[in-house]
């Protein structure tokens, strides 16, 4: 019988893993790339107006853990790239 660790560790060395860690790999790309266009056209872009609730709820089904964290990861891409898109369409270049 496997312990939580091995478990996991087999976990990480499987396709399933690989594909979860370069899903984290994008995310952080994604984050990354988002900060520094937000940072490096604030100067040419109109100010963001409010925030406004438009967030959609998420699904609260609940998924085997390795898919949910292939969730996690995509959500997060997702608004990071969203965020990209509100930026770019406020520059005034």
């Amino acid at each position: 019988m496997l312990n939580g660790n091995e478990v996991g560790n087999i976990q990480r060395r499987t396709a399933g893993g690989q594909c979860l860690r370069l899903l984290d790999e994008i995310k952080i790309q994604a984050m990354d790339l988002n900060k520094k266009i937000a940072e490096n056209l604030s100067s040419v872009a109109r100010q963001e107006p409010p925030e406004v609730s438009d967030v959609t709820e998420e699904p609260t089904e609940s998924w085997p853990p390795l898919f949910n964290e292939y969730r996690q990861c995509l959500i997060v891409i997702r608004r990071n790239l969203s965020d990209i898109n509100r930026t770019i369409e406020r520059l005034e270049i």
